[in-house]
């Protein structure tokens, strides 16, 4: 069901396995934009029940596929949401061009209110096309795959998964991330505007919210110091 983080802001949590037995978490956060209008920010497979609890919280109007994999259930809340906009990353625009987008994300201003939520690319890594997007009401920053931070694997073979990528038990960017930067100065140029937010909280779609009282900002610079070096 839903999971309130904050103000305005809700998530929805569910899992993806992977052929290997891999299982990663999974949480798609709800933000509730000033007009009441909502944004489903990396939408997994909802249930009904979960839908219907979205539904309760306002009217779905933008669905976002955040980077070039985060892509597989957008089709999903477009459908369930037939009157949605959707923004997808760049990365996505060759990928996945059966999902027709209203918004290319880092082209022109969003359709969505920018001043409540920014969307702040991580340049340097084409393939990815992360965009972290930043709540200014809330200072939440909500990541897809800049970093994980998930306290307890579902198994074994998860959990040596996340030894190797090295976010076992810990918030850091993984080793593959990195290994996807292709222009390392314009990356972390990147994270360093993104660093500058006030940042209160930080949302993952992989594990656990870094919040108060962790200072989440100094957490994340932590978390992301392989890509400022």
């Amino acid at each position: 069901m839903l999971e309130h983080i904050c103000e305005d802001v809700h998530g929805v949590r569910g899992s993806l396995r992977m052929a290997t037995g891999v299982v990663f978490p999974l949480r798609s956060t709800v933000v509730r934009l000033p007009g009441g209008e909502l944004l489903l920010h990396s939408p997994i497979r909802f249930s009904d029940a979960e839908a219907s609890a979205i539904d309760a919280l306002g009217p779905v109007r933008y669905v976002v596929a955040p980077n070039g994999f985060h892509h597989l259930y957008a089709g999903h809340a477009l459908k369930r949401w037939p009157g949605a906009q959707l923004a997808k990353s760049p990365a996505l625009v060759v990928k996945r061009p059966d999902l027709a987008a209203t918004h290319v994300l880092g082209q022109g201003a969003p359709p969505w209110a920018a001043t409540a939520l920014e969307a702040l690319p991580i340049e340097g890594a084409p393939a990815i096309g992360e965009f972290c997007f930043f709540h200014v009401p809330s200072g939440s920053l909500l990541l897809t795959d800049a970093a994980f931070n998930i306290a307890e694997p579902a198994n074994l073979m998860s959990a040596l998964v996340f030894r190797l990528g090295g976010t076992y038990k810990r918030f850091r960017q993984s080793r593959l991330f990195g290994m996807g930067i292709k222009d390392r100065a314009a990356a972390a140029a990147s994270a360093r505007r993104i660093l500058e937010r006030p940042i209160r909280r930080v949302i993952p779609c992989h594990g656990e919210v870094v919040a108060p009282p962790t200072d989440a900002r100094a957490a994340l610079e932590d978390a992301w110091a392989p890509m400022l070096r």
